[in-house]
């Protein structure tokens, strides 16, 4: 059976006059922003965004929780449910009602062994950084447990360590499945600390995806479907914005503001989408061309619904293309800045991990005694960005409507 590529190109005829209804999804998608706009108004107006919870649930016993799960919103809070909204009605609802395409693309991505793990990866850390925590809790503190080494490392029992939860054979402390990427100085396990970690930089991609798709779809189709002087004047805004570096911006931002994750995203996320603009005026451009637009046209149909039926689908593959090689970046970053202790206080950056494991180890041990408190977080940092990379790279072919295979 042959696999015939996903075709965009088709013009339905019979919805031209049909311009202003909304589909299933797009209500579905309207009735979710206003319940999510109430709980919010109700969080502000009427709890008055204090820091109490919003919603407290779970499995109760002679009066007690055995279970409970704890909500309580910030400002963040509300930029990664927004975010999400978004994710689940622009990529999961439309592949969910198109399995066929669905099905397509991830039969391209399976033949691509190690952008498939990729995938399995960021989906596993994203459901666990966020879930985890607040099903969880943070890490526990285990003070008599402190310096723990990973499962299958060792350190000298005569280094700072009040008791070693795994076997000691000739003063030598081995790790164990109790820790299994051992602990820090507090006795809190590097693999919930991790985790942790991963929900700051999965919030990072995610939010500023949020900023970043719309303002560069919105730019990037309206200068290539306009063109002329809309075209010119787009396009030398973009190249004034991407000479303004978004860390010196974020810098002169924190006087006032103060440093917060919150202010990151929302700083790179709204400076980051110039490259990602060009890459989809491109598309349109080309798109604009083709026959099955200039066909529409001729039928009398309006620019807003070409652009929408017709342009604006052609170009995703290339959106999602470029928006998953930027995040990375981003995430990077925000790591950076969190190294340098400029990101948000007591965060749980993979940042702020690296730099707190290498002055622990730094005024505990000689180097590297307790190496492990530096190294996880940073060798799961680069596996996600590694991961982002791959992911992308692969989406090329993956997304690419004219793909044969």
């Amino acid at each position: 059976m042959s696999d015939a590529p996903a075709r965009f190109e088709t013009v339905e005829w019979e919805s031209l006059g049909d311009e202003r209804r909304l589909g299933r999804a797009g209500r579905a998608f309207v009735a979710a922003l206003a319940a999510l706009a109430v709980v919010f108004v109700y969080d502000f107006a009427v709890l008055g965004g204090k820091n109490d919870d919003l919603i407290a649930w779970g499995l109760v016993h002679d009066g007690e929780f055995l279970f409970a799960v704890n909500f309580d919103p910030t400002g963040m809070t509300w930029l990664v449910a927004l975010s999400v909204l978004l994710l689940v009605f622009t990529v999961v609802v439309p592949l969910a009602t198109n399995r066929a395409l669905a099905a397509r693309y991830w039969r391209r991505l399976r033949e691509n062994r190690l952008a498939t793990l990729a995938l399995g990866y960021l989906v596993v850390g994203t459901l666990a950084g966020f879930l985890a925590p607040l099903l969880l809790g943070g890490p526990e503190i285990h003070t008599k447990f402190s310096y723990q080494p990973p499962l299958f490392g060792t350190v000298p029992h005569h280094y700072p360590l009040l008791r070693c939860a795994g076997a000691v054979t000739d003063g030598i402390c081995h790790g164990s499945l109790w820790a299994p990427l051992g602990t820090d100085q507090l006795g809190r396990g590097m693999g919930a600390r991790v985790v942790v970690a991963l929900k700051v930089s999965m919030t990072v991609g995610l939010v500023t995806s949020m900023l970043i798709v719309p303002l560069a779809t919105a730019v990037g189709t309206a200068a290539g479907y306009i063109g002329g002087r809309v075209d010119d004047l787009l396009m030398r805004y973009v190249d004034i914005q991407q000479t303004i570096p978004a860390i010196l911006i974020y810098l002169v931002l924190v006087l006032p503001f103060g440093r917060s994750l919150f202010l990151i995203v929302v700083v790179f996320g709204l400076l980051s989408w110039g490259g990602v603009a060009r890459v989809v005026r491109g598309e349109v451009l080309q798109r604009s061309e083709a026959t099955y637009v200039t066909a529409a046209k001729s039928y009398g149909a309006s620019d807003w619904w070409i652009v929408r039926r017709h342009v604006l689908p052609n170009t995703s593959n290339a959106v999602f293309t470029a928006l998953s090689l930027q995040i990375p970046v981003l995430i990077l970053a925000e790591a950076a800045l969190a190294y340098l202790q400029l990101g948000e206080r007591y965060s749980e950056s993979f940042g702020n991990l690296i730099a707190l494991g290498m002055r622990s180890v730094s005024q505990s041990f000689n180097f590297p005694g307790a190496w492990w408190i530096a190294a996880v977080p940073a060798v799961f940092l680069a596996a996600t960005v590694l991961s982002f990379n791959v992911l992308g790279d692969a989406l090329r072919d993956v997304l690419d409507p004219r793909g044969n295979s």
